[in-house]
């Protein structure tokens, strides 16, 4: 049998592992958990640099001339925002390459009772980059109190817009999460759902879609879908179906080859979503050689014994 569908080729050993395609399912999934905290530890960093901008630096600069109070804020400002998304976009580029494996999930699917599995695309780990400016914006509106010695602090009145505006970010957070564009494949073909339009998307069976072109490149931004009859759902097939990669983090390459493998091969689509499943174009495994177990060391050897004979035992 061969590989799963959701495991890619495995990488070198002289690569990085941030450097080389991640080809694991729960390899995927913990790179995404780390990358979504760094998203949440920045969002909070850049919303404490700008709120300290505005605390410390705006009443310090107004004893500075007009010109160099305004660039100093300026600049600082800029910087609060700057600095968690640069660090942001570099933690992302760690991982130069996009992942050549889908994450597992369960989706549910019309008159089928429950949810099945399914391989789901990732989402794009730039969507981090919002909240983090999201956090700075929102830290230029807190409500401060001014002091009679000049200085400012957090009164009750921003404490609670904090509050506010930290519900609404984690409600808005959980509304793209559940929103966001998708990619999936299932035993009955692909749903393809956008940013916006409702829960179910488009579905397009296996057997309305033709041969998928395989040779895409690494950066494209959409994938060509050619049909053999228009899917329920979708515009009539006068052309290939685009579906869109912008907001999914996956190799299109690999991708292309999965959907046309599981387009040509009806055998294997009820294993969708299982690790025992057979990736596509991919070789049979080498069976290991049955070599002989060594035997097992006696429990009373010496700890720091080798196993050689002893001098005495040569004779």
């Amino acid at each position: 049998m061969a590989p799963s569908p959701v495991r890619g080729p495995a990488p070198r050993a002289t690569d990085h592992p941030d450097s080389a395609a991640l080809t694991v399912p729960a390899q995927l999934r913990r790179a995404l958990r780390g990358l979504w905290w760094t998203a949440a530890l920045l969002t909070a960093a850049a919303y404490g640099l700008r709120l300290a901008v505005r605390l410390w630096l705006e009443p310090a600069a107004v004893a500075l001339p007009e010109r160099p109070a305004l660039s100093a804020t300026l600049a600082a400002t800029l910087l609060s925002a700057g600095a968690p998304l640069g660090l942001y976009a570099a933690r992302v580029r760690r991982h130069r390459r996009p992942p050549r494996t889908f994450l597992l999930t369960r989706v549910r699917r019309p008159g089928v009772p429950g949810r099945v599995p399914a391989l789901a695309a990732a989402p794009s780990p730039w969507l981090g980059v919002y909240p983090i400016g999201l956090g700075a914006l929102v830290a230029g509106f807190v409500p401060l109190t001014d002091a009679a010695d000049g200085s400012r602090g957090v009164g009750a009145p921003g404490r609670w817009f904090t509050l506010v505006a930290a519900g609404v970010a984690l409600a808005g957070a959980g509304w793209a999460a559940r929103r966001r564009p998708r990619l999936t494949l299932t035993p009955g073909g692909l749903v393809l759902r956008a940013a916006l339009p409702g829960r179910t998307g488009t579905v397009v069976p296996w057997t309305a879609l033709e041969a998928v072109p395989t040779a895409a490149p690494t950066g494209a931004r959409h994938l060509e879908l050619p049909l053999r009859r228009t899917p329920a759902g979708a515009a009539p097939a006068t052309a290939p179906l685009r579906a869109s990669l912008t907001w999914l983090w996956i190799d299109p390459a690999f991708l292309a080859q999965t959907i046309d493998h599981y387009a040509q091969h009806a055998a294997d689509r009820t294993a969708i979503g299982h690790t025992g499943a057979a990736r596509p174009g991919a070789p049979p495994r080498p069976r290991r050689p049955d070599h002989p177990r060594p035997p097992r060391r006696s429990a009373t050897a010496a700890p720091w014994s080798t196993g050689a004979p002893t001098p005495r035992e040569s004779r």
